[in-house]
């Protein structure tokens, strides 16, 4: 009896898995991918923006990347230059980077509109925090990389 249940679960996980798919890629439905931005991105496979880099991709997430130095991560292009940059809407800015350097990009993180932020360990911010709920975004104190695993990005 056990053995069917599971088997009745799993299959009804599986329909549920298609239909989340199918709203993801229907713009009627008015699902929208979550497009993420990655501010602080770097091709050192020993920073954590390395790893959230591959993670996001792995998990169908598309990613813009932003970083100090130019590179190609997963796929992803790490552009160095803001103004180059031709984004669609954003959905989610995730943070590697320390206050300190990201003033220089406050006007750009909040002209993005993004629906939420996601701080990082090491990338607080209480100015930006302050000024993005202003705006109504959300604002996470959390790691891309836990809330992937835990599926709740």
């Amino acid at each position: 009896m056990d053995t069917i249940k599971a088997k009745m679960v799993q299959e009804r996980l599986s329909m549920l898995a298609s239909m989340v798919d199918f709203c993801r890629m229907d713009p009627i439905l008015g699902m929208t991918e979550k497009n993420t931005f990655v501010l602080g991105a770097s091709d050192n496979p020993d920073r954590t923006s390395f790893t959230a880099l591959h993670m996001l991709r792995d998990a169908g997430v598309p990613v813009f990347a932003f970083g100090l130095r130019p590179a190609t991560v997963a796929g992803v292009t790490i552009h160095t230059d803001l103004n180059a940059m031709d984004l669609p809407p954003i959905h989610t800015v995730t943070m590697y980077m320390g206050a300190v350097r990201q003033a220089p990009f406050l006007d750009f993180i909040l002209g993005l509109s993004p629906s939420r932020i996601i701080f990082n360990p090491g990338s607080e911010n209480p100015e930006l925090v302050s000024q993005a709920r202003k705006r109504g975004i959300e604002c996470i104190q959390a790691c891309t990389l836990v809330m992937l695993n835990f599926g709740q990005f």
